[in-house]
């Protein structure tokens, strides 16, 4: 996914706190507009940790917080700029930095407890999506240097993921672990879904695309839902078509796929046999997943692209200008 960080803008901004967008009931939003700005543009949802949250900016600041989100310390800063999209194993908070201009990066395995760095890796590529830890094992997408796979003990490599044939890997999603597979999405030279070993690293299976898949992804099920688009955030044009595709890890094989007038890069809500979508144009549609009908639920001239979420029966949204909307279906 290709971004301009220049400085912060409406955009970013817009962006805090909505990956992953989940309210627990001890959650308090904060007075005054100020707390949030003290610490700067924020794009993935933070991590709460002994009763504290974390989270880091887009300039690479590591930001410990109260409950309230009052009170802001810094902890730690990076080398670059960072979507800061972070898991947490343990007491160990792991990020990756870098942007989409980046073909080397840092990987940091912080200590919340001990408030300490307590690793650094640097790594080929750049990290702009959320690493997943599994049985001791944290698995990169890396970007343009594919997908690594890092002994949590030791911090050695175990593999290293990063062509298809003669093409190249560029990991742009967040990962799956589906029983003994790591999948994500791949763009540019090789375009589609890819899955690999998650022991040796070896690719098993692969489901190319027209367009370049660069939402996260999500699993229900044995299937794989996303969005592919040649659209990004750095050219503003919003009526770009995108590609809803559905995958079946049990069979291998691309369900199917829906040509839509507007793209998201973010992971679609499903539920039981529908995937609630929100596109650029302003849409809110949902897509069953057995008949690929399309059901409108709305339409707004502001664009919509970030996460999707129901609050209760309501299927919402907030917009690129920040404005809160939801449809009883």
């Amino acid at each position: 996914m290709k971004l301009a960080f220049q400085k912060p803008t409406l955009l970013l901004s817009f962006f805090v706190f909505l990956n992953g967008f989940i309210l627990p009931d001890s959650f308090a939003l904060p007075e005054k507009s100020k707390d949030r700005v003290q610490v700067g543009s924020v794009y993935s949802s933070p991590i709460q940790f002994n009763r504290k949250w974390y989270f880091v900016t887009t300039a690479g600041v590591l930001v410990e917080a109260d409950s309230d989100f009052k009170r802001p310390k810094k902890l730690f800063e990076g080398k670059r700029q960072t979507l800061g999209a972070a898991v947490l194993h343990g007491n160990i908070l792991i990020w990756g930095e870098g942007v989409h201009t980046d073909t080397q990066a840092n990987l940091y395995f912080y200590d919340l407890t001990r408030h300490k760095l307590e690793k650094t890796l640097v790594i080929e590529g750049h990290v702009e999506r959320t690493p997943l830890v599994s049985e001791g094992v944290v698995y990169v997408p890396a970007g343009p240097g594919g997908l690594q796979a890092y002994d949590l003990k030791t911090y050695k490599r175990l593999w290293h993921a990063a062509r298809h044939d003669s093409k190249s890997v560029h990991i742009d999603s967040n990962l799956i672990q589906y029983e003994k597979s790591i999948c994500g999405t791949t763009v540019y030279d090789l375009k589609g879904l890819i899955c690999f070993d998650s022991a040796s690293g070896k690719e098993v299976a692969y489901a190319p695309l027209k367009r370049n898949p660069k939402s996260e992804i999500v699993l229900k099920g044995s299937a794989i839902a996303g969005l592919a688009t040649d659209a990004d955030m750095v050219t503003a044009k919003f009526d770009i078509p995108a590609d809803f595709y559905l995958y079946d890890l049990k069979e291998n094989r691309l369900a199917f796929t829906k040509e839509l007038r507007g793209f998201n890069f973010f992971a679609p809500n499903v539920e039981g046999d529908e995937a609630f979508v929100t596109l650029s144009t302003g849409d809110f549609i949902l897509i069953n997943l057995k008949s690929q009908k399309i059901t409108f639920l709305g339409e707004f001239s502001e664009p919509f692209i970030n996460n999707s979420f129901r609050m209760g029966s309501d299927y919402c949204a907030v917009g690129i200008a920040g404005k809160y909307h939801c449809f009883v279906r």
